[in-house]
């Protein structure tokens, strides 16, 4: 184990950091399992349309995992989201917890978000700014370079709940060792402003299609050891396909943990990605049901997706 040293204290992604590059590499070819759906990588490929890259291993500050203080993964990808990045950057560094690491994919934005990304080029992990092929290849491309135990999607108009909900995750991890958890989440406005809350239920298979997403996304963390064994985001699909990974996870895991605190706040606006494209989403959402979700099939189907909806509406009432 290599001695870490602190830059800033002041940041969560700052405070455990090494200089050993070849000792990252070698702990890295260590964990290697030939059943791994993926290769895990510091850097990306040099792509030419690229427009920057740079973050904290560009310097040659790398983070590890310690038994006390397991690494944590927050992904952030954004194509033109200078109205919100900025809050969702600050929601991250800003966390309790000492051992973040933050990694920032940019579709090659032509607004200011690669200028707000650079701002915090100390505080960032690593960051690439360059065409895509989509979010969801940004996505898998920021996945390839995760090294932590734990990882989370933290989309770029969404931000952390609060300041140590980083650290309950950790704690409740530490303690049940989970393969992936989920948690109640506020939705917002433009402005940041109060809509309603969504308290999900202790997970069931089955609500995979009764409920479709039980829960929103950026409340949800899952392990690298589940997500080496499920693969990364399916292209194929181009509004739906977290719904696929996240119902791929769940299916493969032993413990899905349920956590009774908020995680994270959903901004619900018109610019969300799917609004706009309601009949593909839902051609999609088909196919991922017939396809990967095939957990739950019975002849009465039609009364747990009423039953279902139902006690999810109760819940929300009586936890609000």
């Amino acid at each position: 184990m290599i001695e870490p040293t602190c830059l800033n204290q002041n940041f969560s992604t700052t405070r455990l950091l090494v200089n050993d590059q070849s000792a990252i590499l070698k702990q890295i070819k260590q964990s290697r399992n030939p059943d791994d759906k993926f290769e895990t990588i510091l850097f990306l490929r040099e792509d030419k349309d690229r427009q920057g890259e740079g973050g904290l291993r560009t310097q040659g500050c790398f983070k590890q995992s310690y038994i006390d203080k397991p690494l944590i993964t927050i992904v952030t990808v954004v194509y033109n989201g200078e109205k919100f990045l900025e809050e969702t950057i600050q929601s991250v560094i800003n966390q309790t917890y000492d051992n973040v690491e933050y990694i920032i994919i940019d579709g090659g934005s032509t607004d200011s978000s690669l200028n707000i990304i650079r701002q915090y080029e100390n505080m960032i992990d690593y960051w690439v700014s360059e065409k895509d092929g989509g979010m969801y290849d940004g996505i898998n491309k920021a996945f390839v370079c995760a090294q932590g135990d734990l990882i989370n999607f933290c989309n770029s108009d969404d931000l952390f709940y609060s300041k140590d909900v980083i650290m309950k995750i950790v704690m409740n991890f530490k303690s049940r060792y989970f393969d992936c958890c989920y948690g109640s989440s506020e939705y917002i406005n433009t402005k940041g402003g109060h809509l309603y809350y969504k308290h999900p239920l202790n997970f069931k298979n089955r609500y995979l299609l009764t409920l479709g997403m039980p829960f929103t996304q950026p409340t949800f963390f899952w392990t690298s050891n589940i997500m080496k064994r499920t693969g990364l985001l399916n292209i194929k699909y181009k509004i739906a396909s977290d719904y696929d990974f996240i119902g791929r996870i769940v299916l493969e895991s032993k413990i899905v943990h349920k956590n009774n605190f908020y995680i994270a706040k959903f901004r619900k606006h018109g610019e969300s990605f799917g609004d706009k494209n309601t009949t593909i989403a839902n051609k999609e959402v088909y196919d991922i049901k017939n396809n990967t979700l095939k957990c739950f099939k019975p002849s009465f189907y039609s009364f747990f997706l009423l039953y279902d909806r139902v006690i999810q509406k109760c819940y929300n009432i009586l936890s609000t």
